[in-house]
């Protein structure tokens, strides 16, 4: 993630904080079932640096409530796939 947030504009809280508070995200966060966020955009749009703070945060909320431990915490993956036009 580091090497990504590097290369691209810096990651402002403001930009991100939004999608913390929004409904889908809640009850995907807050819900037991195994599930997947999809987020998805036009290319630039910032769904690469929206997902390095959704990670951050995630990981941040989970320790919190789990310790750092976390031996039954739920567990956290992300996947970035790009389509290149040619």
């Amino acid at each position: 993630m580091k090497r990504i947030e590097d290369s691209k504009d810096l990651l402002l809280k403001d930009y991100y904080e939004w999608i913390l508070k929004d409904p889908t995200l809640e009850k995907w966060r807050d819900g037991n079932a195994n599930s997947l966020l999809w987020i998805k955009g036009d290319p630039g749009k910032g769904k690469t640096m929206l997902m390095i703070a959704l990670v951050r945060e995630l990981v941040k909320s989970v320790t919190a409530r789990h310790g750092s431990g976390m031996g039954d915490a739920p567990k956290l993956y992300g996947l970035h796939y790009t389509r290149r036009l040619s």
